[in-house]
């Protein structure tokens, strides 16, 4: 096991209770003026259940203290991910993707052990279903309302990121399909099933254009839960989940041409999934989880643009096996001052650390 660890603090964002308290796909973000932003899929019983809720907290104290949970989506579906984008107005983009849990628990299927929620899934009719299954994205406006519910064809857990001329890239498995009025369909018997999508809007999200796809690299494999990170060289990289394998990974590619080609993807690292960040510093910074011996949160460090990566660095490893890889608080929901969000055994981190500067990459 890795012994370079990174010292972080840790804040306790929120404090909830059974049966009711895990929080998984957790993100954060910086406003213009300072504020943090954190989401998660919260109030859940379990990572797989039809009750998560897209909750978002907020903190003018560099994650001292934290505001009271807003709830931005309840639909009567589960709201998963939560996926956050600062835009320089000061507005926030809040991303999630609406599950059928009815696929991972059929009639008949044994129910898991946290709880017995055969009778929500039996309440719920198809046409309502249907409704609310899909990818979406809603702005919140700096005086604290939220617009209308934005449909988006890609779906990943940390949501789209800002490139440095203002437009957004938002790389994502592939969810809706363009019908022929223009509107996006959405099955979740096709989630997933292709390789991930390449999807950039220059209106603040209101309106999307597909730009390629990134293929899955090998038979029996395929990528999901990516995110994207615009440098300012004018690269853009990506790093995306491979699953499939024994042990989960994290792949990178990257493009030079504002997201429409893309070089084939390469294995940097054990665990998943990753989330992108420029420190301050000029250093690139990916946080992941792990699910090897001491199970928690890593951190990869690169002084030279995402071409050579320093891996493993330890952020937490107290979590419990098989837990996720994503960030997760069963009663508890833990930030460290801000960094990056990924997380596994129980929590979701971000962290406040000291890097010395990079080497050939300048801060945005």
């Amino acid at each position: 096991m890795c012994s370079r660890r990174i010292n972080a603090v840790h804040e306790i964002v929120f404090e909830g209770s059974r049966p009711f308290g895990y929080f998984g796909w957790p993100t954060v973000a910086k406003l213009p003026d300072g504020t943090l932003a954190a989401a998660a899929s919260g109030f859940r019983s379990s990572h797989i259940c039809p009750f998560g809720r897209t909750v978002l907290w907020t903190s003018a104290d560099e994650g001292r203290s934290w505001s009271g949970p807003v709830i931005v989506n309840d639909s009567p579906v589960d709201d998963r991910d939560a996926g956050l984008c600062a835009l320089p107005d000061g507005s926030l983009l809040v991303t999630h993707f609406g599950s059928d849990t009815r696929i991972y628990y059929p009639a008949g299927a044994a129910m898991p052990d946290c709880a017995d929620f055969r009778p929500v899934l039996d309440s719920w009719e198809d046409d309502i279903v249907s409704r609310h299954i899909g990818s979406f994205l809603r702005r919140r406006m700096p005086d604290g309302r939220f617009g209308k519910r934005i449909p988006v064809a890609a779906s990943s857990p940390h949501g789209p990121s800002l490139l440095p001329d203002g437009s957004l890239i938002y790389i994502g498995t592939r969810f809706g399909v363009s019908k022929p009025d223009g509107t996006l369909e959405f099955k979740m018997d096709r989630f997933g099933g292709s390789g991930v999508v390449v999807l950039r809007s220059a209106d603040d999200g209101d309106n999307w254009d597909e730009l390629a796809e990134i293929p899955n690299p090998l038979p029996g494999t395929r990528f999901c839960e990516p995110h994207a990170l615009g440098l300012p060289d004018g690269r853009i990289l990506c790093q995306l989940r491979l699953e499939g394998e024994e042990d989960f990974s994290v792949w990178q590619s990257e493009s030079a041409d504002g997201g429409r080609t893309w070089s084939p993807a390469a294995r940097i690292a054990a665990g998943s999934p990753p989330h992108l960040l420029l420190h301050s510093s000029g250093m690139l910074v990916s946080s992941y989880g792990c699910r090897r011996d001491g199970c928690g949160q890593r951190v990869m460090l690169s002084s030279d643009g995402g071409r050579s990566w320093e891996t493993d660095y330890i952020l937490r490893d107290d979590g419990r096996p098989r837990l996720s890889v994503h960030g997760r608080a069963v009663g508890r929901f833990f930030v460290h001052r801000l960094l990056s969000a990924a997380g596994s055994g129980g929590a979701m981190r971000v962290a406040r650390v000291a890097l010395a500067p990079a080497r050939n990459v300048r801060p945005a």
